[in-house]
């Protein structure tokens, strides 16, 4: 937006078109991908239970499924309530059409609804999807949508869920006009649909004198962005304000809704300038949290609700260029303090823990024992072997701890992209095992489960019922994140821990990003991974991790499941069709690309070949450790404690790395000695490998869901 001091910053608007008395004719588009394998079987149901309350008399209704680049069709068209036999056909359809499958492709759907637009109707498009349009060029989407904007009336984009691709859909709502309604679960999806549907849609209505390349106007509950186009703008009927120019916000309602315009475009340092001027004590503290899908849409969200009236300004207060503590502490900072320490301990079975389960379906399959597998040699029909198949009994695992407790000192931190994941280890046995020639029954070991705290910064676990150390209750309570005291478990204290109200990261880290800090600790963190490969390497050999001493029996509990590794039941994943886009940031050096083997990199010595970065930080710790092993007579147990003190020290730097990783993906932001993405060659000069040069490459990366 252009910003001119002389600029009008609103004009209301008084329009006949709010009088039209057409009906409305409401075309779907459904997103069939891969990754709504979890919502449709829901909005099945909810269609067919509603679709004759969906729409009223006189209007219309068709309903397009999409997926891949050329799979999109019409579940049903030009509906209208009739009779019951037509109503019997529009269910089987939802049943037929609305499943899973394939990938994400936007262009076809919006092709086929303008083969449904009546002039005699009000248009009005709804759209929803919750990934990326990932299996056909934008530019056919985008040329698509030059039509939508001029056959609809109105246009509704419905995001669902918290992995789809925000800025594509803004950038398509911007180019028809259309408001972006957000949804986070299935719940908010029926009810976005719902506003859609009983939004009023009018005629749209020129509005010409304003100045910029955009407007926003405020059309049914929402805030839309609009083109500016030789000094005009298409904007919906039943909008009442357009603003536009000046950035200073002078009223309440212009400062809101240019906060909202700028911070949706990105353009943060405008939005900060209108939002300390503006001075709600509590929008710029929910500012200040704003890193992350998930805490940027409260953000936006609260003010939409400001500017309508649905929640109140200022209930803490006005102070113009109010600050925030840019020390906050962080959930960044809480995770590193739970896994400080062993005693602190999460209760995995416990009704507090929620976890929703995210990635690929796991399919268990039955390990059978040599008893079963004699008996389905005699079967002489499928019918036979499904009876002797419908006894046998899976291998089970049942924890010691009937409340699953576990250490939290395995949270791990991805150093490439916003991940944080806890990583807990259960004792037990697994019972259920067939017949064997050992007669066991069952056999004590343990499980370890994987749980995704962040995934692409999404928080996905924000309360843990836990035990707490005591220093660390202590600080937690000062901190305003123990919910409440549960009851007790084997006398131990049991606490709700609840940390989103929490930042994810605070604004000094995000500020405090240093190129060549990063790089200096990317470097020392590769070296320790050298250091911990070469470490495992001698221990496992002096070590030799082996489950029992009768290699039979290995194998037969290796077949079932249960190795040196714990117990981990034969599964297949289910199959992956869809992708979405991650943010990934990667430190990659010249001459380490990857670790070579450790003998690999001994015999290029040997034979005086040119060594690189790699080989160089492989052989250092080689030699260092061939020389304490000299010195300590080949003593297993210290090469044991060396080892796991090499991988503390590298998940030690992980941390470190990680802070860096997640503050720059969340914040949306770039290193602050380097002017942009493009500026991303960093060199440095080590002590011990002398120069080194270094890309910091920041990508979307396809992830499989």
């Amino acid at each position: 937006m252009h910003h001119k001091k002389n600029d009008s910053m609103k004009k209301t608007i008084i329009s006949e078109a709010t009088k039209v008395t057409k009906p409305n004719n409401h075309v779907i588009c459904v997103d069939c991908s891969g990754s709504m394998y979890d919502a449709l079987p829901k909005l099945r149901t909810e269609l067919k239970n509603k679709i004759s309350s969906l729409i009223k008399d006189g209007d219309k209704l068709s309903i397009i499924y999409f997926s891949g680049r050329n799979e999109a069709d019409f579940v049903f068209d030009n509906y209208e309530i009739k009779n019951a036999s037509q109503l019997s056909n529009v269910k089987a359809g939802i049943d037929r059409w609305l499943t899973p499958m394939g990938a994400t492709a936007f262009a076809k759907p919006l092709s086929l609804a303008l083969t449904r637009v009546d002039g005699d109707y009000m248009n009005n498009l709804i759209f929803m999807t919750d990934g990326y349009n990932n299996d056909c060029p934008l530019k056919e989407v985008f040329s698509e949508l030059e039509k939508i904007a001029k056959s609809f009336e109105s246009t509704f984009f419905i995001e669902y869920g918290n992995y789809a691709d925000s800025k594509t859909i803004s950038k398509m709502a911007e180019e028809s006009g259309g408001a972006v309604l957000n949804a986070t679960d299935f719940q908010d999806l029926t009810t976005q649909i719902y506003t859609a549907l009983e939004a009023l849609v009018t005629p749209k209505i020129e509005v010409d004198g304003v100045s910029g390349d955009y407007v926003i106007g405020d059309s049914n509950w929402q805030l839309i962005r609009y083109k500016v186009e030789n000094g005009k703008a298409l904007v919906d009927g039943s909008t009442e304000n357009v603003y536009y120019g000046d950035v200073d916000g002078d009223s309440e309602q212009e400062a809101l809704a240019l906060i909202y315009m700028n911070f949706n475009l990105g353009r943060f340092v405008e939005t900060e300038k209108i939002l300390y001027q503006y001075g709600d004590v509590e929008l710029i503290e929910l500012y200040s949290k704003a890193y992350g899908k998930q805490k940027m849409a409260s953000f936006r969200d609260a003010v939409l609700d400001m500017y309508f009236g649905r929640r109140s300004k200022f209930v803490k207060g006005k102070v113009e260029g109010y600050q925030v503590d840019e020390n906050a502490y962080d959930v960044m900072d809480m995770l590193n303090d739970l896994s400080s320490n062993p005693n602190n301990k999460v209760f995995l079975y416990h009704p507090e823990f929620n976890y929703n389960r995210i990635g690929l379906a796991r399919i268990k399959t039955k390990a059978l024992g040599e008893e079963v597998k004699e008996k389905l040699l005699t079967a002489e029909t499928v019918e036979d072997a499904k009876d002797i198949l419908s006894g046998v009994a899976a291998p089970k695992f049942v924890p010691n701890d009937e409340n699953g407790a576990a250490p939290l000192n395995s949270i791990s931190f991805n150093t490439e992209r916003a991940n944080v994941n806890m990583s807990v280890q259960l004792n037990g046995k697994v019972i259920n095992i067939g017949a064997n020639q050992w007669n066991i029954s069952e056999y004590d070991t343990y499980i370890t489960r994987l749980y995704n705290i962040f995934k692409d910064g999404i928080l996905n676990l924000d309360k843990m019922p836990v035990s707490l150390d005591g220093e660390i209750l202590k600080k937690f309570k000062g901190f305003g994140i123990i919910e409440k005291e549960l009851e007790p478990i084997n006398g131990t204290p049991v606490y709700l821990l609840n940390f989103s109200e929490l930042p994810i990261i605070n604004r000094s880290k995000v500020k405090a990003l240093d190129s060549k800090e990063f790089v200096e600790a990317a470097l020392q963190l590769e070296e320790q991974k050298a250091a911990q490969k070469v470490y495992k390497f001698f221990n496992q050999q002096m070590n030799p991790p082996s489950l029992t001493s009768d290699e039979k029996l290995n194998e037969f509990l290796a077949s079932i499941g249960i190795t040196k590794n714990g117990f981990n039941q034969p599964s297949t994943s289910a199959p992956s069709t869809d992708v979405y886009y991650a943010p990934t940031l990667q430190c990659k050096f010249a001459g380490l690309s990857s670790l070579p083997a450790i003998n690999d990199a001994v015999k290029k010595r040997q034979e005086g070949k040119k060594l690189n970065l790699a080989d160089r930080m492989i052989l250092k710790h080689y030699d260092s450790c061939t020389s304490l092993l000299a010195t300590t007579a080949d003593d297993a147990q210290v090469i044991a404690s060396v080892t796991k003190s090499a991988v503390q020290t590298k998940r030690n730097l992980e941390v470190k790395v990680a802070n860096n990783v997640m503050s720059l993906i969340l914040s949306r932001g770039w290193f602050k000695d380097l002017e942009g993405f493009e500026d991303n060659k960093v060199e440095i000069n080590s002590p011990e490998f002398g120069v080194i040069d270094a890309k910091l490459d920041f990508k979307e990366t396809p992830v499989k869901i």
